[in-house]
């Protein structure tokens, strides 16, 4: 974990001192009032002049300008970068800057050590990693909040290590999220080396591993209901709603959507058994809800979908329709005042957050 601070760069080149001294100053901004936050971008406008060989050299060198870009800004925002092309006979590590404005003022991102959390997606398989990639130091120490105003701060985070990715050739897709926010996604391809990127041989490779992969299970609870009643309009993509019953007690999450589907994830007469009578495909979705006391919960579900599979341009898709009871299924209850930030994955395409309160 690497921060920007004029004590931890008094040993680089005395060139850029004067550059980091003032990041080192100007960490702090005052916001203003009409302020609101970014809930979510799938896409960042900042770009960084990193080669992909730079990741690995030092590269929290060369994003000074970027950080006070984004302090001036004045918004909350989370900002990954990576390299867009991993060889393995060269690196053993994934590296990724994470820059990050938050409001210090805000009681959640601020007294609790608030947790990044990241999910990849292998875009070949359809498979995910989940976890903690960075835990942010406290803010504060004493019992009165700050004034509005953003704190940035930018850390070099090893993938492979943080998400125990599969160090294995393919395509994966990347995203950081902070309670509210939502880093744009990134995609990164893993070789076994320049001279095979793309050759017949990485593709027989990859053939053979999607042959072997398998389908996620249908997740059979009470909690969890599947719909046949997706309405996506023809649009790919996902949404989330909630629906919230006050005389009940009741809050409901329902996810629908219209996502590629891998070979492996489709369900064929063969196996039409009880459980998969009229179901055309299984595919996954992670539903990862993060909740202001600090805790994280997330249910990696296999969907079936109901409707015929169509095809566009060689590709086929599956709708969906999932409906969630969040009392049944919460570890623990929610408490008064506390919000929820509910979001959903599936390969590519992503939803949220929703925010529950």
């Amino acid at each position: 974990m690497i921060s920007l601070s004029s004590e931890n760069w008094k040993h680089r080149n005395i060139k850029l001192l004067y550059s980091i001294i003032l990041i080192g100053i100007c960490l702090y901004s005052c916001l203003p009032d009409n302020n609101s936050s970014e809930k979510g971008i799938k896409e960042t406008m900042h770009t960084l002049t990193l080669k992909n060989e730079d990741y690995w050299d030092d590269p929290q060198l060369k994003i000074g300008d970027l950080t006070w870009n984004i302090l001036e800004e004045g918004e909350e925002k989370l900002i990954i970068f990576s390299p867009d092309q991993i060889f393995l006979d060269l690196h053993n590590s994934w590296p990724v800057i994470m820059i990050g404005a938050r409001d210090k003022s805000i009681p959640y991102k601020n007294r609790f050590k608030g947790k990044t959390i990241g999910i990849c997606i292998n875009l070949e398989t359809g498979f995910s990693k989940i976890g903690t990639v960075h835990r942010a130091p406290d803010i504060i120490n004493s019992a009165k909040l700050p004034s509005p105003g953003l704190i940035v701060q930018d850390y070099l985070i090893d993938i492979r290590r943080y998400l125990n990715v599969s160090w294995e050739i393919g395509t994966f897709k990347l995203w950081f999220l902070y309670y509210d926010m939502i880093s744009n996604g990134i995609s990164c391809k893993i070789s076994l080396n320049e001279k095979t990127c793309a050759s017949e041989e990485e593709k027989e490779h990859l053939n053979n591993v999607m042959q072997h992969a398998q389908r996620r299970n249908i997740l059979i609870n009470d909690a969890v209901e599947y719909k046949n009643d997706s309405n996506v309009n023809d649009k790919t993509g996902m949404v989330i709603e909630k629906e919230i019953t006050k005389e009940t007690n009741r809050i409901v999450v329902n996810i629908r959507g219209k996502v590629p589907v891998i070979e492996h994830q489709k369900v064929s007469h063969d196996e039409q058994n009880d459980q998969l009578k009229g179901v055309f495909a299984v595919i996954p979705l992670d539903i990862i809800i993060l909740r202001t006391q600090d805790v994280r919960e997330q249910f990696n579900l296999g969907v079936p979908c109901f409707k015929e599979l169509t095809k566009e341009n060689e590709q086929e898709y599956a709708e969906f329709s999932v409906g969630i009871s969040l009392f049944d299924i919460l570890d623990s209850e929610i408490n008064e005042g506390e919000k929820l930030f509910v979001y959903a994955f599936s390969g590519e395409h992503f939803s949220g957050p929703e925010i529950i309160d």
